[in-house]
């Protein structure tokens, strides 16, 4: 993918690349691309396999939890600025909920693959990105103890 202006100053301020330089963040968008998902569309299943990281760029999502129930539960909305599919990179396990576009979703993707090439080229680039993700899972992990304890 081409560098964009718009979509490197939209990386920088997410904390995931919090830590990185304009320069790696370049060479990041390099390895990404953007895809455009229709309102109403899923990005995922719950259950499927995951192998890619959705960063929003315009667009609103719904994150759903069925967990093989009648009643599906919304754990969150989520808009530009934010990132999903997080554990994707990390691990090889089933995508955990379903993910649904309500409005017309632009994002920008980075694959499983994608991201191993960045780590195999840049791994400075690599290191930086996992302790933003680690950061990012243990800010998630958190709130869902906060709310455990509080229901």
């Amino acid at each position: 993918m081409q560098v964009n202006e718009e979509y490197l100053q939209l990386l920088r301020k997410m904390p995931v690349f919090a830590q990185l330089s304009k320069s790696q963040i370049e060479v990041l968008l390099g390895h990404m691309e953007e895809v455009i998902f229709p309102a109403g569309s899923a990005l995922f299943e719950e259950g499927d396999h995951g192998d890619r990281l959705y960063y929003i760029i315009a667009g609103f999502l719904e994150v759903v939890k069925a967990a093989g129930t009648s009643q599906a539960r919304t754990l969150a909305s989520m808009g530009p600025g934010e990132s999903l599919g997080e554990m994707a990179i990390i691990d090889e396990l089933p995508r955990s909920a379903t993910v649904a576009a309500r409005s017309e979703v632009h994002a920008l993707v980075l694959t499983r693959e994608a991201f191993d090439q960045v780590v195999h080229d840049e791994p400075a680039i690599g290191v930086e990105i996992l302790k933003g993700l680690a950061r990012r899972m243990s800010m998630n992990l958190r709130y869902t103890d906060f709310l455990t304890v509080n229901e």
